[in-house]
């Protein structure tokens, strides 16, 4: 990296760039903040990952693998509260429909067909 000697102003190509910002890595203690949502943000954090004790790194990675669990309860919660609120509403639209269709006295076992419910909560309406 010593034979590199281009300024900031003059890297214009991506390889300059890296280069320049390789080379320069050490002297910061951060990641410049116009840098910091490209992939230099990354290489970055992987440098300051890198720095890190042992001690430092396990400690890292075992809450980033509690975030990761964290966030993937999450999700599964939020899909699962879907799908439950899903199924309640196409519950709540038959019953609609069966107390419709027992308004204009269809038979109950006609409306439990068409509805998929069940011929006792049809005569619970």
């Amino acid at each position: 990296m010593t034979n590199f000697v281009k300024t900031d102003e003059e890297c214009n190509l991506a390889l300059d760039r890296w280069l320049y910002e390789l080379k320069h890595m050490p002297e910061r203690d951060d990641c410049p903040p116009h840098l910091k949502d490209t992939i230099f943000g990354k290489l970055y954090s992987v440098g300051e990952y890198a720095n890190l004790t042992r001690e430092e790194q396990k400690m890292y990675d075992q809450e980033l693998k509690r975030k990761w669990d964290n966030a993937a309860v999450l999700s599964q919660a939020k899909l699962e509260g879907k799908e439950e609120g899903e199924a309640i509403g196409k519950t709540e639209k038959a019953l609609e429909i069966a107390q419709k269709l027992l308004n204009k006295n269809m038979p109950v076992d006609e409306i439990a067909e068409l509805t998929g419910l069940s011929a006792d909560e049809i005569k619970n309406l």
